[in-house]
């Protein structure tokens, strides 16, 4: 093999172009990603033995086999038709984990939803808890009348909530699940 040299660029970089580098390089990787998927997919195809071929993907990518088989997933669930240069590849793995995950993507992109919103909206629409320190926190409004509560999260004023108080954002949010 013949002798590989390695220019480094000796102009001081700003923290700005520093950081543009990284999000650069973090969104090949998630291109990257996709592209290993797709590759393992031919090689299974070619082999006609996956396990073969996603031992032997295991040992080029330097991978676990667990990552090998996400990445096989990932790529035959959502394909290129559903790549998405600003989507991260967390959010791909954590909509495989849903029961449509197309549409969970598709929902995520819709409404611009974290990893944590698309799971929190995900259990409840399963009825499961949200996370736990959602389930730990317990509100008690002040009301005067009768009040219609809808499993979800609503948001109420300050002076509305008396007792352990959970803020974000300036608001306080209220976790309302049927009992």
């Amino acid at each position: 093999m013949g002798k590989v040299e390695h220019i480094i660029d000796a102009t001081p970089k700003t923290r700005e172009e520093i950081v543009q580098e990284m999000v650069d390089l973090s969104d090949m990787k998630d291109r990257i990603n996709f592209r290993m998927g797709e590759k393992v997919i031919e090689l299974m195809d070619n082999d006609n033995n996956p396990a073969t071929a996603k031992g032997t993907a295991g040992e080029v990518y330097k991978c676990t086999k667990r990552f090998v088989e996400q990445l096989v997933a990932v790529f035959d669930t959502f394909g290129w038709k559903l790549f998405y240069p600003d989507v991260p590849w967390s959010m791909y793995r954590a909509c495989l984990g849903t029961d449509r995950p197309i549409y969970w993507l598709e929902k995520a992109l819709q409404f611009e939803w974290s990893i944590r919103d698309l799971r929190r909206e995900y259990n409840l629409e399963q009825g499961k808890p949200i996370d736990e320190e959602a389930a730990a926190v317990k509100f008690v409004l002040k009301t005067e009348g009768e009040v219609n509560l809808s499993p979800g999260l609503i948001t109420v004023k300050a002076d509305d909530v008396t007792t352990d108080n959970f803020q974000q954002g300036g608001q306080y949010l209220v976790d309302v699940r049927p009992k």
